[in-house]
């Protein structure tokens, strides 16, 4: 496998190339491929790669995948905003360093990102036909390609003059290979085997092979390879394997999950508590892991109160289940918030009775 950190999407950085030769605008990159992707053989390659799928490649595989995902949407959401962005992704050892140096993850710009790339999981699977060719879900993956062979070619382009930038020798190449791997199964099977389960939520052996399909079919458009997602067995082996070797938090580890905290902390339109999020991080993810990142342990009330949201998350499940309309989400949060406040309230008079 560590071979794979020196591999990366070839392809795509070329493709990129040739798109800012043909243009001298830096605008949308997958509209400036559509306009011009018979310019050149190299751009006519990568449209049709992204366009011709291979053999294992079941549509309706892939659409009952993209359902378990709608269905569970909220948990998911849960899971990786508190175990996946907050907790995983700031550890992996490759991954961190990339995003603490292209400021994707630093405070001022962190609640974008992670509404982008939730934004992102909501298009790959709000309809059935969100990843057909051309489909919003499609084009948003091709664009998170490009992006990724964009974000790699500035940060190579800065040690010339700058060589303690970004450490090659150490990390390999910036979003290599080995990273896309397990930054993949951060979203197949993290949820599937860790966040969902914390959750109360468990998976059938069918769901869970139907999403696995769903995210090595983006793998594939992602230009990662897919062999170790062939099935749900291979995948959690290879996450088990990979995440062996890459969860090592460090500074910038700590940094991110720092920032993570202070960006949603006590700020509107969120209005979460600093204490709520430290007790979801610590729920979500194993003790020393949270202690490596500098999530201290909070208060029994903050636990009791994200506890409420675990209940509030199976509750929507079944009311979803048997067709009943949710509640809208700002009522939930109201409810969450409520329930807070009210344990606060029953503690104060607990300690001032017991006094």
């Amino acid at each position: 496998m560590e071979a794979l950190k020196w591999e990366y999407d070839v392809l795509a950085s070329e493709a990129l190339r040739h798109l800012q030769s043909a243009s001298e605008d830096r605008g949308d990159s997958y509209s400036q491929l559509e306009r011009c992707y018979t310019s050149h053989p190299v751009l006519e390659r990568f449209w049709q790669a992204t366009r011709t799928f291979p053999a294992w490649v079941d549509r309706n595989q892939i659409q009952r995948g993209q359902a378990v995902c709608r269905r569970y949407a909220a948990p998911m959401m849960i899971g990786f905003a508190f175990q996946g962005f907050a907790g995983e992704i700031a550890a992996a050892l490759g991954p961190a360093e990339v995003l603490v140096r292209t400021g994707g993850l630093s405070q001022r710009n962190i609640i974008a990102r992670v509404e982008a790339t939730l934004r992102w999981l909501l298009e790959i699977t709000q309809s059935p036909e969100s990843l057909d060719v051309d489909g919003p879900g499609f084009v948003s993956t091709i664009r998170v390609r490009l992006r990724h062979a964009a974000v790699r070619q500035r940060m190579l382009d800065v040690p010339s003059s700058h060589p303690a930038f970004f450490n090659t020798a150490l990390y390999g190449m910036p979003i290599n290979t080995y990273d896309s791997i397990l930054t993949l199964t951060f979203f197949c099977c993290n949820p599937i085997w860790n966040q969902l389960p914390r959750l109360g939520v468990h998976l059938t052996a069918q769901q869970a092979e139907d999403v696995v399909a769903l995210f090595r079919f983006l793998g594939y458009l992602l230009g990662v390879p897919t062999d170790c997602f062939s099935s749900a067995a291979r995948a959690k082996k290879t996450m088990e394997d990979i995440k062996d070797d890459s969860i090592a938090p460090g500074e910038s580890s700590k940094k991110i999950t720092r920032d993570f905290i202070n960006a949603f902390a006590d700020k509107a339109p969120y209005n979460i508590s600093r204490g709520f999020i430290q007790a979801g991080i610590r729920s979500m993810n194993p003790a020393p892991v949270c202690d490596a990142l500098g999530v201290k342990a909070v208060g029994w009330i903050s636990y009791i109160a994200f506890a409420g949201l675990r209940w509030l998350v199976k509750l929507a499940i079944v009311v979803r289940a048997v067709g009943l309309p949710l509640p809208p989400a700002n009522v939930m949060i109201q409810v969450c918030k409520a329930e807070e406040i009210n344990e606060c309230k029953r503690t104060i008079a607990w300690k001032l009775t017991a006094r």
